[in-house]
């Protein structure tokens, strides 16, 4: 790292301040400045740490709810189901319970061919006395009204009667109404932030078609309006949940390279700590048509320099992302397996001080000199593997870290 610049912009920094700080000091002559009035800052700036296999647990849990649905789709589309509930006089409510029952049937595994089921078969969905839906009432289900097509939510209480109490979420013109953000973060609590936005954002999709639906035609409570309805809003939300899928690329994440980087420097009374953490995933690029050469693999991400530094009773801290970048190749050496990487780090220097004293706090804007690059790394085709690369000089000393993740 560049130390030396590192080290004179920041003394001149405490200078410049100091002679600030000693002249308001000079006219509040009745405070009491001890170190234990220092404001400890809270990060202004954070990278999240990306960890592979939430990723990959992040995409289970999309490809199972598209599974689910694509199920329910399927038994909709059964026409077995709809001719018996038109054969003897059924409404749509009926005929819903026996979709169900179909739905789970294909979900247990058991023989099915589409519009092949035997007349027993047929009369035992309809007839079946097991309770609809998987029977919890925290279950977060959105419905959508036929009176003005507005769309609502479980608002996470329970009424008297034991069941999820509903809140508009979208009203009867299509517009957000001030409970959205909050059952859309309810979703994001109950799955995580990634998954809950994804299945909010389907949910929202399969009920605008019914919105629409509603008040395009109405509702007569039949069993094959009910089912060209339905069949329409699962194929919306299901586009929405393989767009998310398409996005999360879950089918080429291979790992991700974790940097660990912290040096720390003393100089009596200022210190100063400079660390770079986050994680950048990588995936495997498709070989060209025709092609029999190494395995490519490709990164991109975002990681988080932070710098903190006391001296005599101030703290400052910046915080500012290095966007990284990087393309290697998975080798065979003597029968063993590497992944060899060249990185393009670009770092962002035009950063902000934010320094806070017991009587001053101060956000000054500085720029942060880029670390030393180590454009090459050679890893070791295993979980866990790290490189490190010692760091000294000019009163700090400390490690650069990489450690390579891969997907389980």
């Amino acid at each position: 790292m560049k130390t030396s610049i590192t080290f004179i912009s920041f003394i001149i920094f405490f200078l410049l301040f100091s002679s600030q700080l000693n002249s308001n000091r000079a006219n509040q002559t009745n405070l009491d400045f001890t170190k234990d009035k220092i404001i400890r800052l809270d990060k202004p700036f954070v990278i999240p740490t990306y960890n592979v296999n939430d990723r990959q647990e992040d995409c289970k849990k999309i490809e199972e709810k598209i599974r689910n649905q694509e199920i329910i789709l399927k038994a909709y589309q059964d026409m077995q189901l709809l001719e018996y509930a038109d054969k003897n006089g059924l409404d749509y409510e009926e005929y819903d319970k026996a979709v169900d029952e179909l739905a789970k049937w294909i979900k247990s595994g058991k023989p099915y061919e589409p519009n092949k089921l035997s007349n027993e078969q047929v009369e035992n969905f309809f007839n079946s006395t097991t309770p609809s839906g998987d029977g919890s009432t925290t279950t977060l289900v959105m419905i959508t009204r036929p009176e003005d097509g507005s769309i609502w939510a479980p608002d996470g209480t329970i009424g008297s009667d034991g069941y999820p109490v509903m809140a508009m979420i979208i009203d009867a013109h299509g517009n957000k109404t001030i409970e959205y953000s909050g059952i859309e973060q309810m979703y994001g609590n109950k799955y995580g932030n990634t998954v809950g936005k994804t299945f909010f954002e389907s949910g929202i999709a399969h009920e605008k078609v019914h919105s629409e639906q509603f008040k395009n035609e109405g509702v007569n409570n039949s069993p094959g309006q009910h089912r060209r309805f339905e069949m329409a809003a699962y194929e919306k939300g299901i586009e929405v949940l393989k767009r998310k899928l398409e996005e999360l690329e879950c089918d080429k994440v291979l790992g991700s390279i974790e940097y660990n980087h912290k040096i720390d420097f003393d100089y009596e009374a200022f210190s100063q700590t400079v660390t770079i953490t986050g994680s950048v995933p990588f995936k495997l690029e498709e070989s060209a048509e025709g092609t029999q050469g190494k395995q490519k693999v490709k990164g991109k991400g975002t990681v988080n320099l932070s710098l903190i530094w006391t001296a005599e009773d101030c703290v400052g801290r910046s915080d500012s992302p290095g966007e990284i970048e990087f393309e290697g190749e998975i080798i065979n050496e003597n029968e063993e397996k590497f992944i060899d990487i060249k990185f393009d780090e670009k770092w962002y220097q035009n950063a902000e001080l934010t320094v806070t004293c017991p009587e001053v706090t101060k956000s000054v804007p500085m720029k942060i000199p880029p670390p030393v690059k180590y454009e090459n790394m050679k890893f070791k085709f295993k979980d866990g593997e790290k490189i490190t690369r010692p760091f000294a000089g000019m009163g700090g000393n400390g490690n650069y870290s990489w450690t390579l993740h891969l997907v389980e």
